[in-house]
Order: structure tokens, then sequence, then C-alpha cells
């Protein structure tokens, strides 16, 4: 019976030449028809290793790999690849390429091909892409080296939720029959994922705009985003003048918000190279008008304590740095601005350069913004910034360099939506999940011991009766705060892996909604005091089927591959959550 290997990062290395292999018998057959070269497939399959979040599925039989597959961020592909979605104003840092899929014809029939398509969208679903892309060449019906009885694979692709786009690019191979190779017209296929946590959850989540000019505030924590356009006419009655100007008004919050300040919460997803496993923390960032109607933006760690402070004014399109400080447990630090501009949205270029002295350590920084491009996400204007970053951190007799690439995205009514960078220690991605009122995010500030994440001990769920923490109940500390970080080992990969087999349909009903469990995980990676928190797609507090929360409780209680913390190298327990989304009796996301 073959076996089916997920690999991701440097663990597809040992595949190269299988791979090549593979790529050059199957892509012999129509409609490919290609003519390969050993060493060229070899070279080329080395390319797709280099990218950071690189997927592979193989299948093998015995010793013998008879089928593979393989996937990577469209912004890691070649610039012919990504200049279609470019030109047609896609956001390509939320897309996921599907590569090759080749599997030897003795083993086709079996399904291999629609678990190809599966393991990598679950792939892709976890490293928090928005959409599915592949190409496939163009053969015209009448095509003379067309076999009989050939039957394409439209309808697969169509099945699995596929469709062809408008959207073509051309890719050069010899075929067989030829001498040299020839320009071929692919056609580009995309599939939204399900269950992706974006900008329609923003739209979703909380109390109209309309309240803050004309009734009080509803205690829910989040804003919804039901129509903004429509309500801009509401919105003129709090007669404020937008102190952004026109270019970039656009792309923050109203300044009703502006004004009174809003914070905007943030899942933050790194992974470091080699390693397969995702890492999710969060954080936030507040904006906010002073009396000087100068921006001010603020970082939150996701303790709420304040990381970083910038003052920003615009000229034109101009975003210029008044001021920049940075905060590190008692200690400030600010930077000498060498040129100021941080972002222009009426060019391609900006350039932030900065100088920071502390004691004998002085550090200098660029951060060149080198394009910037007109979106749309989800049918809503957007604006990307492309650039690259370069610090050098300078001591006595000792001199290190360290960079990165970023692509960062604005959307209207919302701010900095979403942000992606890539260094060869490690990549990052920054995900815009909720927009709070400053009211509300200065009282999640000032917790004590039953903050935001306390659980109550008397009123639990009745799981794992025997639970007992190592420390004490007010000394449970939040999973970010650990050291290393509260998590499921294999990050949300490892979880879908675990949860999936485990689910009954028919146990989900027709549930929509987030069902998201609370617990406790202590120093031995026990999970313990689970609560139950119940909502519709609104966000607001719903009833679940029981059998439903029944089912996910169980689940839930059952996964015991958690990885415990310390904190100052002592054992700890912590708060953590899993929240499942379900529609419609699916299970299609879970968070964080």
């Amino acid at each position: 019976m073959p076996e089916i290997l997920q690999l991701s990062g440097g663990e597809a290395s040992g595949y190269v030449e299988d791979l090549a292999r593979l790529r050059i018998q199957v892509f012999r057959e129509y409609p490919y028809l290609y003519d390969g070269d050993m060493a060229y497939e070899v070279a080329y399959v080395d390319t797709f290793l280099q990218a950071q979040q690189n997927f592979m599925v193989v299948v093998k039989d015995g010793d013998t790999v008879v089928g593979a597959s393989t996937g990577l961020p469209l912004v890691e592909e070649t610039d012919n690849i990504k200049a279609p979605f470019l030109e047609a104003g896609w956001d390509i840092t939320k897309i996921f390429y599907f590569g090759e899929s080749v599997l030897l014809p003795e083993y086709r029939g079996q399904g291999f091909g629609k678990q190809f398509l599966e393991l990598r969208e679950a792939f892709a679903r976890a490293q928090g892409f928005s959409t599915l892309t592949f190409c496939a060449v163009v053969r015209p019906d009448d095509h003379p080296m067309r076999p009989d009885g050939y039957q394409p694979l439209d309808p697969l692709w169509r099945a699995q939720g596929f469709q062809p786009e408008d959207l073509h690019c051309l890719i050069s191979w010899q075929e067989v029959g030829e001498t040299e190779e020839s320009a071929k017209t692919l056609q580009f296929w995309t599939k939204p994922i399900k269950g992706f946590v974006g900008i329609e959850r923003i739209r979703e989540i909380g109390v109209s705009f309309a309240n803050h000019c004309t009734k009080p505030m509803r205690k829910s924590p989040f804003f919804r985003f039901p129509a903004i356009l429509a309500l801009c006419a509401l919105l003129s009655q709090c007669h404020r003048h937008h102190p952004l100007p026109g270019p970039v008004a656009g792309y923050f919050p109203h300044p009703a918000f502006l004004q009174e300040g809003i914070a905007q919460k943030y899942y933050f997803h790194y992974q470091r190279p080699g390693q397969s496993e995702i890492w999710t923390n969060i954080n936030y960032l507040t904006y906010q008008i002073n009396n000087q109607q100068e921006l001010v933006i603020t970082n939150y760690d996701a303790d709420f304590t304040p990381n970083r402070l910038r003052r920003v004014v615009f000229d034109q399109g101009s975003m210029i740095v008044l001021e920049d400080v940075q905060y590190n447990g008692a200690d400030t630090t600010r930077s000498a601005m060498l040129q100021p501009t941080m972002r222009n949205w009426l060019a391609d270029t900006a350039t932030l350069k900065k100088e920071q002295k502390t004691g004998d350590l002085t550090v200098q920084s660029t951060e060149q913004q080198t394009q910037c491009k007109d979106t749309l996400i989800e049918n809503r204007p957007g604006i990307i910034f492309y650039g690259q970053y370069e610090a050098t951190r300078y001591t006595e007799g000792d001199t290190v360099t360290f960079s990165n690439t970023f692509a960062e995205t604005y959307v209207e009514g919302l701010g900095l939506y979403h942000q992606h960078f890539q260094s060869d220690r490690f990549q990052g991605t920054l995900e815009l999940i909720a927009q709070i009122p400053m009211p509300e995010f200065r009282k999640q500030q000032q917790h004590g011991l039953e903050r935001v994440a306390y659980i109550d001990p008397e009123h639990t769920l009745g799981y794992r009766p025997d639970f007992e923490l190592c420390t004490a109940t007010e000394a449970i500390i939040d999973y970010y705060n650990a050291d290393p970080d509260i998590h499921y080992r294999g990050g949300k990969y490892a979880l879908w892996k675990a949860i999936r087999p485990q689910l009954e349909p028919d146990l989900l009903e027709d549930a929509s909604g987030y069902l998201t469990f609370r617990f406790v995980i202590n120093c031995k990676g026990e999970a313990g005091r689970f609560t139950l928190e119940p909502a519709d797609l609104d966000f607001q507090p719903t009833p679940f089927p029981e059998q439903t929360v029944v089912h996910l409780g169980e689940i839930t209680a059952g996964l015991t591959d958690w990885q415990p913390g310390r904190l100052k190298g002592e054992p700890a327990d912590a708060y953590a959550y899993l929240t499942y989304k379900l529609k419609d009796g699916e299970l299609v996301e879970l968070l964080p």
C-alpha cells in the first residue's frame, strides 16, 4: 500500500531527483509533451526548495517515489507567474501557488490527485493564505497529438472548488518533436480558501459606526463593518475634518475613530527556516490623532505592553515620521531621523533612514519602499507597499547586519491590514482580525487576577477532573508569555491532522459560528479547566447544538501533544484557547 509523506522547508531536500525524474516522465505525456532534461530539472526543483514556506506531498510505494506534488507562496514564484496577478490588482501576499502534481500512470484513479489538492489546501490554510491558484497549459481540442480517449482534469479541479480565471502567462519549453523551446500559454485557476480570516470577518465584528455620532456605545468590544460607504453620510454628522490628506485618508479608519483612538488586533504568525512549525502570537496597534493633528501609532505586545510609538504627519501622499520611540522594559530609546519618509501613496519609492544610540551601541537602519501597487481585497480598494529593510548594529569591535523584505497592505477604512516580511532568519505575517474601541482597549490593559483570560475553576465543563496546576491560580500566565510559547507541537497543521480524523459530520449538524474552548495548560503539558464561549458568525453570543458542543469538547479535551512552557526558567501554567469556526455544519478554520 503506497504511503503519503507531507514535507515542508528543508524536509523536501532529499527528494529533488525523484521529483525531477517524475516531472520528466509524466510531463512528457499530453497535454504538456515536455521533452525534459535531468540536469535542468534538478536545478529547477532546487529553486522550489529555496522558498521559506514550501510544501511537498510525496507518494511512496516501498522505497520508490511514484508521485509528488508541490506548493509555495505566490510571492516566491518567478516574475512571469506573479505578473498576471499583479497587473490585475490581486494581493499576491495572500495567494498560495500549487506547482506540479505528477503521478505514475499505474497509480492513477486511486484518489491521490484529490489528496494532492486537499493536503496542499490544508497547509495553505494553516499558513494564513486566503486564495489558492495553479496554472495549466491551454491546448486546442483538435491538437494533432491529443490521444484518443483523453480526459482533461477540469472536472476534478471544478469539483474541488477551482474556477478558471481570465489570467494567463507564457512559459517556454521544448516539447516532443521540437528542436528548440517555444512559448506555451497557461491559464490560471483559483479557489478562495473556506474559513479564511480576512476582511469579511473584520466587516462583521461589533457595533456600527453610527453609534459614535448618535447613540451610546454598545458593550461589544468590536466594530462591525457592514457597508462603510453607505454610512459616510451618517458619519458626516460628526462634523470632523479629516486630518489626513486626500490620497491617504481613505486607507485609515474614519476621523471619528482617529480622534477618540482605535485599537487594531492582529495575529502574528512566524516561522523559522528549516522548521515546519508555525508560531502565532497576538499584537495590537493603536491609531489616535493628538492635539497637534499628528497621527500617533503605538504598537503593543500581547500583554498590552507598549513597545513602540511613532508620531507621523502626511504631506500629500507621503507619510513623514516625526518621532520614533522604542520601549524595552524601563528603557526608552529615540531614533534620530536622517530621512523621514516612511511611505508614499503617490510614488513607488520612499526612504526612512534613522539612527539609534544606546550606550556603546549604535543602530543604523534604512526602510526602503521600492514599489506601491493598487489592489482589491475582496472587492475593497487597497494598496500594497513592497520594500526592504536593513539594520546595522555597531559596537566596539563588532558589526552585525540584518535585512528583510516586506509587503505591506493597507485597506480602505481599516489602515494596516496585512504585512508579510521575510529574512534568512525567519518570516512572519501580521493579519488584522479585529478593531477595538479605545475605552475597551484601555479596560483590557488594566487587568488583575480576573483579567480577560481568567477561568473560574468552579465553573468549568468537567473534562479532566484530575487536572492539577503546577503553580497557584494567580500565577497562571498567558500562553504567549511563556518561554517557549505554549503551543501544540507541530502548530496548526498538526492540530488539523489530529482533529480532522475524529470529526463526525452528523454531530456538527448545520451549526455555524465560532465555538471557543478556553483552558489551562499546566507545566506538564496537560490541559484542564475547560470553558466554552459560543458565538455566531457576527461574533454575538449564541447557543450551539448540545451534541456539537459535546463532540468538539471531547476532541479538544483529548488533545495531548501540548508543549508546556516556563517563565524565567521556572515551570509555568498558562491560559490557552482553541476556536472552531463552523459554517453550515462544516469545520472551516481553527484559530488562532
